[in-house]
C-alpha cells in the first residue's frame, strides 16, 4: 500500500476572499481528508501459494465485515491461517453471529460463518480446545453440517491427545417394541420397523448401521435414538446392527426376524355332513387357534397340530376360522357341496363332497376367484386366497418357486401375501400330489397407483441451477446427482429449469422427463462453496406465491471426488424428503 501523508497548516485569509468563505471551503475538506484517512487503515494482505495469489476479494476492499470475511476464506483456501484468523476476528467485531445468508448491501446476502472458520482454522493450526469453543458456538448460532464434520475431528483429536482408548457404545434394539436382544422376533409388519438407542457419554456416537446400511444421522452425539423401516419378504432374515463411536469402538448385535405374513394352512382329512371334520393346522410362527363359527375349539401347542370337531348334527353352511399368534388368519366356509365361496379376501374351500378318490384319478385343482384374474389392486401387498384339492395327498406346494409348509392332505385352504411391483404381476401356484400328478397355474395381478397418490397430483418444485462459488464442474455433477435421486423416491414432482437443462446437456448429463413446467409449488435454489478444505452445499425451498423459505438444507465434505458427490447428493436428498 502507497502511504500518502497529509500536511494541515493554517494558511492566511487569501485576498478577496472572506473568513466565512475560508471557514466553508475547511468544512469541505475535513470528510475527504477523514476518508483519505480510514483509506489508509485497512491493511492489505500478502499469500501466494505455488503462484497463485490468495487473501483476495472480488471487486473493491471496502473495510466491511463482509470483505474481512471474504478475504479470511480466501486466506484459507491458501493454508495462510494467521491472516485468516486476524480476519476472521476483524470480521466478528463487525458482525458477530454465524448465519446463513446475511445481508451484505441492499439486497445483497452472503453465507456469513467467522465463529465456524475461525474453529476450522484453529483445528488446522493445532488448537484443539480453542477449534472446540469456536465451532460448538457457530453451532449454537446457526448449526451447519460442515460446524459439525469438524467438531467431531477435533473431538476425536482431544480424545487422542488424552490417550483415551477406543470404548465400547451401549446398544439396544427393538423390533415392535420387543427387545431384539439375544432373540428371535416373529412379525408380520410390512414394512418392519426397528427402533433402538445406542449411547456412549465420552467417545460420541457418529454412526449407526443397520442391515449394512447407515442410518441418516445428523450429527454424533452421546445419545442417538433411531428408527428405521426396512422392506422385508417373507422368511428368516438375519439383521447385523452396529453402533460405532468417534475412536472406532464399536458395539454389534444380530437380530433374527422370521417374517410370516401367510394364514395358516387348513388342510382337511375328513369331513362328514353332521357327524365330524377332521384336520391339520399348519404355520411356521405357531401359537395357533381354532374356531368354528366363533366358538373356540381346543387345540394342541405347536406350529403343526390336529384337530377333529364333532358336529353334532350341526347344520351347515359352517366357518372354520384358524388363526396365528402374528394375526394372520385362514378362514373355510364349508357347504353341503364343500363348494368355494367368496366373500371379500375370505378363503373358501375346494369343491370335495367326496373325499373317495375317484377311478381314473384326475389331476389336482387349484381354484382362484375370478376377482384376481385381471383385477386392479391398489395396495403395494395383497393376500391371496388359494385353494387346493387332489383326490390324493398333496405333498408339494410352490408360489413362484417358493415352498408352502403345509400337511399333506387331499384338500387345503390359505392365503398367501404377495408383494406387487406397479404394473402386470406374474404369479404361478404349482402343486405335485402323492402319485405324482401336478398342476400348475398361472394367474395376473394388476397393481395400479391410485390416481390421487400419482405423480402428477404430488408436491412439485422446479430446481434452477445452482451458483457456484467459484463455479466448477462439481455443480453441475451435484445437480444431476440431486435430480436422479429426487426422481427414484417417487415422492415429489421434480421438474429442472430450461437454463439448468442446457448445463447439464452441455456435460453429457440429461435428465428425461424433466421440463419445468409453469405449475410448481416452488423453486429450489442453491449455492455450492468449494475451498481447499471441501465442498458444501446449501439449498432453499421457496414458495412460488408467498416467497417464504420452506425448507432449508446443506451437506459438506473434505473430499470432491465423484463418489463423494453422489453421496452428498443422496443426502442432501434424504434431508429434503
Amino acid at each position: 500500500m502507497r502511504l500518502v501523508t497529509y500536511s494541515f497548516f493554517r494558511k492566511p485569509v487569501a485576498e478577496g476572499k472572506s473568513k466565512g468563505e475560508n471557514m466553508r471551503q475547511s468544512i469541505l475538506v475535513i470528510p475527504l481528508v477523514l476518508m483519505l484517512f480510514a483509506g489508509c487503515a485497512v491493511s492489505e494482505r500478502t499469500c501466494i501459494q505455488e503462484n497463485v495469489d490468495y487473501c483476495t476479494v472480488r471487486g473493491n476492499f471496502t473495510g466491511q465485515w463482509y470483505d474481512y470475511y471474504e478475504r479470511a476464506v480466501s486466506c484459507m483456501s491458501g493454508g495462510c491461517y494467521d491472516a485468516a484468523l486476524a480476519d476472521l476476528t476483524t470480521a466478528i467485531d463487525g458482525r458477530s453471529e454465524d448465519q446463513r445468508r446475511a445481508r451484505t448491501i441492499g439486497m445483497h446476502f452472503i453465507d456469513y460463518f467467522p465463529h465456524r472458520e475461525k474453529g476450522i482454522v484453529h483445528y488446522f493450526q493445532g488448537e484443539y480446545e480453542l477449534a472446540r469453543q469456536e465451532l460448538e458456538a457457530s453451532l449454537f448460532q446457526y448449526p451447519s453440517e460442515k460446524a459439525r464434520f469438524y467438531l467431531d475431528a477435533v473431538r476425536r483429536r482431544l480424545l487422542e491427545q488424552a490417550s483415551r482408548t477406543p470404548s465400547v457404545p451401549r446398544l439396544v434394539v427393538q423390533v415392535e417394541g420387543t427387545s431384539a436382544d439375544g432373540k428371535e422376533i416373529w412379525t408380520s409388519d410390512d414394512p418392519v420397523v426397528f427402533s433402538g438407542t445406542a449411547i456412549d457419554e465420552t467417545q460420541y456416537i457418529s454412526e449407526i448401521v443397520l442391515g449394512g446400511v447407515p442410518v441418516f444421522l445428523e450429527a454424533s452425539d452421546r445419545k442417538i435414538t433411531f428408527t428405521e423401516k426396512r422392506v422385508l419378504d417373507p422368511g428368516t432374515h438375519e439383521i447385523s446392527v452396529a453402533a460405532r463411536n468417534l475412536l472406532g469402538g464399536e458395539a454389534q448385535t444380530q437380530v433374527i426376524i422370521h417374517v410370516d405374513r401367510t394364514g395358516p394352512v387348513i388342510a382337511l382329512e375328513k369331513f362328514i355332513p353332521g357327524e365330524t371334520v377332521e384336520g391339520v393346522l399348519t404355520d411356521d410362527a405357531g401359537g395357533l387357534v381354532l374356531q368354528l363359527d366363533g366358538e373356540p375349539v381346543p387345540v394342541p401347542p405347536g406350529n403343526e397340530v390336529s384337530f377333529s370337531i364333532p358336529l353334532d348334527d350341526r347344520e351347515h353352511p359352517f366357518t372354520l376360522t384358524a388363526r396365528d399368534r402374528l394375526g394372520n388368519e385362514t378362514r373355510l366356509y364349508l357347504g353341503e357341496d364343500m363348494s368355494a365361496r367368496h366373500s371379500g379376501s375370505i378363503l373358501m374351500a375346494a369343491n370335495a363332497s367326496d373325499m373317495a378318490p375317484p377311478v381314473p384319478e384326475p389331476a389336482p385343482a387349484i381354484i382362484l376367484k375370478d376377482w384376481f384374474e385381471g383385477d386392479t389392486i391398489y395396495k403395494a401387498g395383497v393376500q391371496v386366497p388359494i385353494e387346493i384339492s387332489s383326490t390324493s395327498a398333496v405333498e408339494e406346494i410352490t408360489i413362484n418357486g417358493r415352498p408352502v409348509r403345509h400337511h399333506p392332505g387331499r384338500m387345503m385352504a390359505f392365503e398367501h401375501f404377495l408383494r406387487l411391483q406397479p404394473g402386470e404381476n406374474q404369479v404361478t401356484v404349482a402343486i405335485r400330489n402323492r402319485n405324482g400328478r401336478s398342476t400348475a397355474k398361472d394367474f395376473t395381478l394388476i397393481r395400479r397407483i391410485p390416481e390421487a397418490f400419482q405423480l402428477k397430483y404430488r408436491y412439485s418444485f422446479a430446481m434452477h441451477p445452482f451458483e457456484g462459488m467459484p463455479p466448477s464442474p462439481n455443480q453441475a455433477a451435484f445437480q444431476y446427482r440431486l435430480a436422479e435421486d429426487v426422481a427414484k423416491r417417487n415422492r415429489f414432482r421434480m421438474s429442472i429449469r430450461e437454463e439448468l437443462q442446457d448445463i447439464l446437456a452441455g456435460r453429457e448429463l440429461p435428465v428425461a422427463d424433466m421440463t419445468a413446467s409453469d405449475n410448481v409449488h416452488a423453486v429450489l435454489l442453491g449455492i455450492i462453496h468449494e475451498t481447499g478444505d471441501g465442498i458444501e452445499i446449501a439449498v432453499r425451498l421457496v414458495d412460488v406465491s408467498s416467497r417464504e423459505t420452506l425448507a432449508t438444507a446443506d451437506v459438506y465434505s473434505n473430499q470432491k471426488t465423484p463418489d463423494t458427490i453422489a453421496a452428498l447428493a443422496r443426502r442432501l436428498s434424504e434431508k429434503l424428503h
